[in-house]
């Protein structure tokens, strides 16, 4: 939930980096797809 949150913070804010760098930690089915959803790699 965090790590969506955070993503969610940045999109709101027009952040639009490149790529999105985690650790393996957050790398969840979920988390994947929100990142992608947002056109991020």
């Amino acid at each position: 939930d965090h790590f969506q949150a955070m993503l969610k913070e940045a999109k709101e804010r027009d952040f639009e980096p490149s790529f999105v760098l985690f650790d393996t930690w957050y790398a969840s089915l979920g988390n994947l797809k929100r990142v992608r959803d947002y056109g991020w790699h």
